[in-house]
C-alpha cells in the first residue's frame, strides 16, 4: 500500500465518521 493510497482511505474514514456530527 502506498502513503498516497492510505492518505486516500483516511480521508474518506474521516468524511465518513464527520457527517453524523455535522448534522
Amino acid at each position: 500500500m502506498t502513503f498516497q493510497q492510505f492518505s486516500a482511505t483516511c480521508l474518506q474514514r474521516m468524511k465518513h465518521y464527520m457527517q453524523p456530527i455535522q448534522m
